[in-house]
């Protein structure tokens, strides 16, 4: 009777600690499930990125453990070629990289800047090309005429000089900003994008110019004066 009830108690334990273990494991991989798949998930998504990587490196700069010496080299210049021919726009297409508008707006300057240097440079070309002519008078003058002696600039009256060239003027014109220039200085300096006045600096709303006529003849009588020795 007594070893019934030993065996009785042995048997009741052992189905205790059978199902206490079969609880702890139920919880164990209820907990640790989600932890397993996620870590998996992981690295799942690791190897695809390293895939992804191996793939955008470009052919000739990926290691050949095949090849080496002279044939890796010969590979990996056959490698570099057929990337870059992959690589060129097809059809006439281009590779434009977007531009913000900080790139445009210092385009924009640069372009309007070399355009006023540009001119610049036009104007003091004509500036030198009609320096060396004599001092235009009011009439043509005559073949038989020996030709009238130059006009030193220091000479010329502030008034008279264009304030592009410094040189005494010939064709006076007033430009937007009221000011007279001689019209060929002006007009070459103009020719660039969005003038600004050669005096002010301020931005010319137009680029149309009148003959200042008055000017013109003040500067005729003066050259006769200065040509005949009585300036």
């Amino acid at each position: 009777m007594a070893r019934l009830r030993v065996v009785i108690v042995v048997i009741i334990v052992v189905v205790i600690l059978t199902y206490a273990a079969a609880t702890a494991a139920r919880k164990w991989y209820r907990d640790w499930k989600p932890r397993w798949e996620e870590a998996k998930r992981r690295t799942r998504a690791q190897a695809q990125a390293s895939a992804g990587e191996q793939a955008s490196v470009p052919p000739f700069c990926r290691v050949d453990e095949e090849n080496t010496g002279v044939d890796a080299f010969q590979t990996g210049v056959a490698s570099h070629e057929q990337h870059a021919q992959e690589q060129r726009p097809s059809n006439g297409e281009q590779r434009v990289r977007p531009r913000s508008e900080v790139d445009l707006a210092a385009e924009a300057a640069l372009d309007e800047n070399e355009a006023a240097a540009q001119a610049f440079e036009m104007t003091l070309n004509i500036a030198r090309a009609e320096s060396l002519q004599t001092a235009i008078p009011s009439a043509p003058p005559q073949p038989e005429s020996p030709p009238g002696p130059l006009i030193a600039r220091d000479d010329v009256p502030h008034d008279y000089r264009c304030p592009i060239t410094l040189e005494l003027m010939k064709d006076p014109v007033v430009a937007d900003d009221g000011f007279t220039y001689e019209r060929t200085a002006i007009n070459a300096w103009m020719r660039g994008r969005n003038p600004v006045s050669p005096v002010t600096g301020a931005r010319l709303r137009s680029k149309n110019v009148i003959a200042n006529h008055t000017l013109k003849a003040a500067i005729a009588t003066y050259v006769d004066s200065y040509n005949n020795g009585t300036s």
